[in-house]
């Protein structure tokens, strides 16, 4: 983890943005600051009466203020109101930072904040609905935030534990003629793939068609397709043969079937959960059906994370050779989680690492000089 990388806990008040920064911050032996906190300390008065006496645009621009002092500090665990990232540029000042967004159920909301008289938002008659109006009028503004947890179930601790694992995740941005991509790399990250779906521009209910093959659709699909659901996405598993004779024109076509039978049509997206093979195959599916629809990766071989998930070669072989029918296909995003190599067959993994130190030979001397370094780290 990056020490001097900020974590920021964003979300609606009652999400559990406080006691959760506290217990990351102990945990990582960094300081807390809690947004609302500092402001009250600043102004001499508690938010309640800034609102009543100042008006809530004079508190935006406190929390502005304060946004912008914190990004340029770092090494900090930050819980922000449950306002202030909803101000694009507040947000886009903090996503240099782990960004962290907190839900909760509207009912595990109400109970939290019931007792509470500081909520000069939830000075209304009935707080359900005002809940879930400011809910909705925030919605876009927190779906732009990659990394999700509902908190509505869970512990503080299993919260905690979460938060620390998105603070590991790094993400690479990777630009090419016409756009960009985002690569999130980082233990745990495939729990979190709808999050970054919604972050990444994809909208909500619109159809996922996860192509795995049948060796790796049985240890991860289920996980991939409860992340999107839950993220607001209908998503629905399609299946080609595992291995190299399957990459052909033939299992393009069968995917094209199984993307008509679940009703993909050109606003959906085609995530590819496998490896090189999948990956090829599944983006030229993207590329031609219907002309073109979004495409996804999400690698689970080494090699495929190495090579074949980045920079949008797609293709199929034909009886004469390999790869003689494709498409460059750029991906909407990647995602990549190391964790998924434990299954990983020892020769596959051989199989990356001899792409890894290829790269490294060709032109960069000191991933070479790293991986000479590792022989025998088991993990390596």
């Amino acid at each position: 983890m990056d020490s001097t990388r900020n974590i920021v806990l964003t979300g609606f008040m009652g999400t559990g943005k406080t006691a959760v920064g506290r217990a990351v911050a102990a945990k990582l032996a960094r300081t807390f600051v809690d947004m609302d906190v500092e402001i009250e300390a600043r102004a001499g008065k508690p938010i309640a009466r800034i609102f009543a006496q100042d008006g809530e645009p004079a508190f935006r621009q406190m929390e502005t203020a304060l946004c912008e002092e914190l990004s340029a500090r770092g090494g900090l665990v930050i819980a922000t109101g449950g306002g202030a990232l909803v101000n694009p540029a507040n947000r886009a000042r903090m996503m240099a930072s782990a960004v962290v967004c907190l839900s909760c159920g509207v009912g595990e909301i109400l109970r939290r904040v019931d007792g509470n008289v500081d909520r000069p938002l939830l000075a209304v008659a009935d707080r359900r609905a005002q809940i879930e109006q400011l809910l909705q009028s925030r919605r876009e503004a927190y779906a732009a935030i990659p990394w999700q947890i509902d908190t509505t179930a869970l512990s503080i601790e299993a919260v905690t534990d979460q938060v620390i694992e998105i603070a590991n995740i790094v993400t690479l941005p990777v630009h090419y003629p016409g756009g960009q991509y985002d690569i999130h790399i980082g233990n745990g990250a495939l729990k979190h793939i709808g999050g970054t779906l919604r972050a990444a521009g994809i909208a909500e209910g619109s159809r996922v068609a996860i192509v795995s093959n049948t060796v790796v659709a049985p240890l991860y699909a289920a996980q991939v397709e409860a992340s999107l659901r839950s993220a607001g996405f209908l998503p629905f598993v399609c299946s080609i043969p595992d291995g190299e004779q399957h990459k052909t024109l033939a299992t393009v076509a069968s995917l094209y079937g199984q993307f008509l039978a679940g009703g993909l049509d050109r606003s959906g997206t085609v995530l590819a959960l496998g490896g090189g093979v999948t990956g090829d195959v599944t983006g030229f599916a993207a590329a031609t059906f219907m002309r073109g629809v979004r495409f996804v990766q999400v690698p689970t071989t080494l090699l495929a994370m190495v090579d074949a998930s980045v920079g949008g070669k797609t293709g199929v072989d034909l009886p004469q050779g390999k790869n003689l029918v494709g498409a460059f296909k750029q991906p909407a995003l990647v995602l990549i989680d190391p964790s998924v190599l434990a299954t990983l067959p020892a020769e596959e993994f051989r199989s990356g690492m001899a792409e890894m130190i290829k790269h490294g030979v060709i032109s960069d001397a000191e991933l070479f000089a790293e991986l000479e370094s590792r022989q025998g780290d088991e993990e390596t």
